[in-house]
């Protein structure tokens, strides 16, 4: 357990391997409680304390698996190094390469019929927790996905899926850390400019705003704002901004010969 207990309060770098506090073959769950990230070199050493600990077939089964490789004896430090460079060897294999359209195919029906529990789902999402991608991986993510379109089919299922289940942002107010830089809303701007909403888009939108009205709270809210002189100069100022940057003019200043900027409140 002091192993297990140092491992909490240092958590290793680099590479890690999971390892069930009590072992699958004892009884062990997958539950979070359980599993501890150690390096490869304590995972090594830790499987060795349970062999000395139970000497049992299980336990012996799980160490000789790590100790033994291609019928040699190994250490930990040995074992460390190996799995490093196994590692690095599958990456690098994998880097660049794509799913081919039958691999594909392969995948899809061994997953067809299956269900997701929902402890395995809240696994998943406990994994995720607190993780960011990298710019780098966003821009991959990103590239991967110009012009694919889902078919009709996956959109009807898409749909399906959603009726009847509460949204997840429901109810949840979200504010910007930071205010837009006006050249990016031009961007947005200019890259929406032209685009037809379709005749069943339309439709859509129509019956889901069909029977909503505004709380009185909100129409006193928007009145408070427009009745506000100085605020409604302010709203003028920033509209004069966005014109001056589209005709590539020197924006215009207040009375104290400052520019106003564009979030100002």
């Amino acid at each position: 357990m002091r192993l297990i207990e140092y491992a909490k309060q240092h958590p290793p770098e680099g590479r890690v391997e999971r390892h069930h506090i009590v072992p699958r073959s004892m009884g062990g769950s997958n539950d979070k409680d359980n599993l501890v990230r150690l390096s490869p070199r304590l995972h090594f050493v830790a499987h060795w304390m349970l062999w000395k600990a139970f000497q049992n077939a299980k336990m012996a089964n799980a160490f000789w698996t790590m100790a033994c490789c291609n019928g040699e004896r190994i250490n930990s430090k040995t074992y460390d190094t190996v799995r490093a460079v196994a590692s690095k060897a599958i990456a690098d294999a994998k880097r660049g390469k794509t799913t081919s359209d039958r691999h594909k195919a392969i995948i899809s029906a061994m997953m067809a019929g299956k269900v997701v529990s929902e402890e395995t789902k809240k696994r998943i999402s406990e994994a995720k927790k607190g993780k960011k991608f990298s710019p780098e991986h966003i821009a991959k993510l990103s590239v991967t996905k110009i012009g694919r379109k889902a078919s009709e089919e996956t959109k009807a299922k898409m749909s399906a899926a959603k009726k009847g289940k509460t949204p997840n942002n429901f109810g949840k107010v979200y504010k910007m850390k930071k205010p837009m830089p006006l050249e990016l809303r031009l961007k947005l701007g200019e890259q929406r400019r032209g685009r037809v909403m379709s005749e069943e888009s339309s439709q859509k939108k129509s019956l889901a705003m069909k029977g909503r009205s505004l709380s009185r709270e909100h129409h006193e809210k928007i009145k408070s704002v427009w009745s506000d002189p100085e605020k409604r100069a302010q709203h003028s100022q920033r509209m004069k901004e966005v014109l001056a940057m589209k005709k590539m003019i020197t924006p215009p200043v207040s009375p104290q010969n400052t520019p106003i900027p564009w979030n100002q409140s």
